[in-house]
C-alpha cells in the first residue's frame, strides 16, 4: 500500500520561515549511459538482432575454369525484451492546502523524474557490472567478458586477459593490442578500434596521470608517453555507476554493440482520486538495454 505524503510528513511546510527545502543530490548532473549506449526506438514487444557472417577471402580464378563461390551464415541472435518500470508518490488534499512553499511541491515532479533517470543509469550500468558474472550471458552463451567468444564458423576471440589486471599503462596497451588483433566470423582482421575508457570513479586520477602525462607515467627513463603521443584512447569517462573499483573498458567502434531501445520513455501523469481528495503522480517508462556485439567493449573485472 502506498503512503501518503500528509500534513505530518512536512510539518515544516505549514509554518513561516522556512529560508529553503533542499534535497542532498546534484541537480542538472549529466546522463552518462547515452554516451556508452547508442539509442534506438522501438515499436514491438522484443527486438531481435541476427548476425550473419560476411565473405572470406577472394581466391584466384584459372583461365577457363569455373569460379568459386562462398557462402554465409546466420550467427548468434540477440533478443531484446522491453521491461517496463514506475514510480510515484501520493499528496493528500490537505497538505496541498497547508503547504506555505509552492517550491516544495514543484520539486516533487522533477524528484521523480530523476527517480526515473537514475534507474537508467543503474540498469544500463549492470550490463558492465555483471560483465564477468555467470548468470548473465550474451547470445553467444558466455559474458559480456569472456576469453572464450564463439562463432558459428568455430572461430574464437578474447575480449579480456586471461588473468585480470589492474589499470595500468602497461595493461592498457596490451588490450588495444588484443582488441586490434580480434578476427572476424570469417577469420579476418575484424578492424577495431578503441572509442573510450571507461573506469570507476576511484581510478579517475590513475586514468589520467597514464594517459595525459607528456612522459610514461611513473617510469625513470624519459620516454614519451606513447597513449598519449598518439591517441589510442580519445575519451576517459568516469561511470558513477560502476560497483567494482578495479574494473575497467574500453569502449570500441564494433557495430550492434551497447544498446537500448525505447519503447515507451519516461512520462509523467498526475490526476486526483475523487473519494480521497488525494492527488497521485505516476512516472513510467519501457526500455531494453543489452548487447549484441560483444566485441563492443575490452575490460577486466579487476584484479
Amino acid at each position: 500500500m502506498s503512503v501518503p505524503i500528509n500534513t505530518g510528513t512536512f510539518l515544516k511546510a505549514k509554518w513561516p520561515g522556512v529560508l529553503e527545502f533542499f534535497q542532498k543530490a546534484a541537480e542538472g548532473y549529466p546522463l552518462q549511459y547515452p554516451k556508452i549506449f547508442e539509442q534506438r526506438g522501438s515499436s514491438q514487444a522484443f527486438e531481435e538482432l541476427v548476425e550473419y557472417t560476411g565473405f572470406g577471402l577472394a581466391s584466384v580464378k584459372a583461365e577457363g575454369a569455373d569460379g568459386a563461390y562462398d557462402y554465409q551464415v546466420q550467427g548468434d541472435i540477440a533478443r531484446f525484451v522491453h521491461v517496463a518500470y514506475e514510480n510515484g508518490f501520493i499528496v493528500t488534499h490537505e497538505e496541498i492546502q497547508d503547504n506555505r512553499y509552492p517550491v516544495l511541491a514543484q520539486s516533487r515532479p522533477i524528484a521523480l523524474r530523476k527517480s526515473m533517470e537514475q534507474t537508467r543509469e543503474y540498469v544500463h550500468a549492470n550490463i558492465l557490472n555483471r560483465a564477468g558474472n555467470a548468470s548473465y550471458t550474451g547470445p553467444d552463451g558466455t559474458t559480456l567478458l569472456s576469453t572464450s567468444h564463439t562463432y558459428k564458423t568455430g572461430y574464437t576471440y578474447s575480449n579480456r586477459p586471461a588473468v585480470d589486471v589492474a589499470l595500468s599503462a602497461a595493461s592498457i596497451e596490451d588490450m588495444i593490442l588484443l582488441l586490434q588483433g580480434v578476427t572476424d566470423a570469417r577469420g579476418l582482421p575484424a578492424m577495431l578500434q578503441q572509442k573510450r575508457l571507461i573506469i570507476h570513479r576511484d581510478e579517475q586520477f590513475n586514468a589520467s596521470r597514464i594517459l595525459d602525462s607528456i612522459n610514461e607515467s611513473g617510469g625513470a627513463d624519459n620516454d614519451i608517453n606513447v597513449l598519449r603521443a598518439q591517441r589510442y584512447i580519445p575519451e576517459i569517462l568516469v561511470w558513477q555507476y560502476l560497483t567494482s573499483s578495479g574494473m575497467w573498458f574500453i569502449q570500441t567502434t564494433a557495430e550492434n554493440g551497447l544498446l537500448t531501445l525505447d519503447r515507451e520513455p519516461i512520462n509523467l501523469r498526475d490526476e486526483n482520486d475523487f473519494e480521497s481528495r488525494n492527488a497521485k503522480y505516476k512516472a513510467y517508462m519501457r526500455f531494453a538495454a543489452g548487447y549484441g556485439n560483444a566485441q563492443a567493449v575490452f575490460g577486466t573485472t579487476g584484479a
